[in-house]
């Protein structure tokens, strides 16, 4: 059971967490917005679990990154390979396309628990299998790139409101 003194210490924390993940969200949205007006998609759902991870401090460029072009390049693979009808009762492609993402990134050691959600995405939205062998770059990749800067954005919010000063690193 969490004592009363430890849920009152936590309350501003949480307080700059909501703002700083508001504004990094804001950003995402408004910065997806404009990509899409250029005819690309930026935005997945693993995505917002990637901002989580990039503002919590647990962040790493080369695995976010990397995690999502793997993904990305293994879901498509499979995806020409087998198909999205590989047992289809019991969700074969699907299983398929995470289970050799999530080999990809172990090979290449830039596991990202959100990318191995982004492959699934290929199995499950008829609109991510239209993409082609886009899919490998957008919106995986280029989300990622939104998010890290809406993490930087969240991080320096925080750190200005509640210290007075910008992060450098």
């Amino acid at each position: 059971m969490v004592d009363k003194q430890t849920v009152q210490n936590k309350i501003p924390d949480i307080f700059w967490t909501v703002i700083s993940m508001g504004c990094g969200l804001l950003f995402m949205h408004f910065g997806n917005k404009i990509i899409v007006q250029q005819g690309y998609a930026a935005l997945v759902p693993p995505h917002a679990a990637s901002l989580v991870i990039a503002v919590s401090g647990n962040n790493d460029p080369y695995k976010m990154g990397a995690g999502y072009l793997v993904s990305g390049a293994a879901a498509y693979g499979i995806l020409q390979a087998v198909g999205d009808n590989f047992l289809p009762d019991f969700g074969g492609s699907r299983a398929l396309m995470v289970a050799c993402a999530c080999a990809g990134m172990k090979v290449l050691d830039c596991v990202h628990p959100p990318a191995a959600a982004y492959a699934m995405s290929l199995a499950d939205v008829a609109p991510m299998r239209s993409l082609g062998p886009k899919f490998i770059a957008y919106p995986g990749f280029l989300g990622v790139c939104l998010v890290y800067v809406a993490a930087f954005i969240a991080i320096n919010v925080r750190s200005v409101l509640t210290e007075g000063k910008l992060k450098t690193a």
